[in-house]
C-alpha cells in the first residue's frame, strides 16, 4: 500500500527532476554550437570545459549522498534544483572559457545524486519492487533525447543565453514542486 502510494506521488516527481536535469546537463553541447564563437572558446577548451562538468560530480558524490541522508530528501533534493538553477543562470552570463568552466565545474557539485537517487527512490519498495522503482526513475533520461530535439531549435529561434535562463527557471519551479508536493512522502524516509 505505501509502496503503490509513493509510486504514484513520488516518482512522478523524481522523473519530472531527472528530465529536467537532463535538459540542462547536454543543453551546454547545443549551446555551443553558437556560444563557443561568441565567447571565443577552441575545441581543446570546449572539451575540457564540458568535461570538468563530472569532475565536481565526482568530487562532490558522496558528500552529497552523505547530506542527503543527514538532512532529508525534500531540503537536498530542492537544493540541488534549486542551485543547479541559479548555477546554470550563471552559466548563461559566462563571458569566456574560466566563467564557464567554473560553471560547469560547480553545476556538477550542485547536480550531485541524480545518478544515485536510483537507490534513493528504490528504498521506498521492497525487495522484489526495486527493478521497477529503477526503471521508471530511469525514465527521466528521455531529458538528452528532448533536449537533442527542443535546446538547438530553441537556441536559433530565442539565443542560447535565454535558453539557458529558460531551463534554469524551469529547473526552480521543478524546486518549489519538489518542496511543496512531495514533503509528507519522503520525510519518514531518513
Amino acid at each position: 500500500a505505501a509502496s503503490s502510494k509513493v509510486r504514484r506521488r513520488l516518482l512522478p516527481f523524481l522523473i519530472v527532476c531527472y528530465f529536467v536535469s537532463y535538459l540542462d546537463r547536454v543543453n551546454v553541447g547545443f549551446a555551443a554550437l553558437t556560444m563557443n564563437k561568441d565567447l571565443g572558446i577552441g575545441p581543446e577548451a570546449y572539451g575540457f570545459i564540458a568535461g570538468i562538468f563530472f569532475l565536481g560530480y565526482c568530487i562532490a558524490e558522496v558528500p552529497s549522498n552523505l547530506a542527503l541522508a543527514r538532512f532529508g530528501a525534500r531540503l537536498w533534493i530542492a537544493r540541488i534544483m534549486i542551485s543547479w538553477g541559479l548555477i546554470s543562470m550563471l552559466t548563461a552570463l559566462a563571458t569566456g572559457a574560466v566563467s564557464l568552466g567554473i560553471a560547469r565545474f560547480l553545476l556538477g557539485v550542485a547536480g550531485t545524486i541524480f545518478a544515485v537517487g536510483i537507490p534513493f527512490s528504490s528504498a521506498w519498495f521492497p525487495a522484489a519492487r526495486r527493478g521497477l522503482a529503477t526503471g521508471i526513475f530511469g525514465m527521466g533520461m528521455i531529458g538528452t533525447a528532448v533536449s537533442a530535439f527542443a535546446t538547438p531549435r530553441l537556441a536559433l529561434a530565442i539565443g542560447y543565453i535565454p535558453t539557458h535562463l529558460l531551463i534554469a527557471g524551469v529547473m526552480i519551479v521543478v524546486a518549489a514542486a519538489v518542496w511543496f508536493l512531495v514533503t509528507p512522502l519522503l520525510q519518514p524516509m531518513f
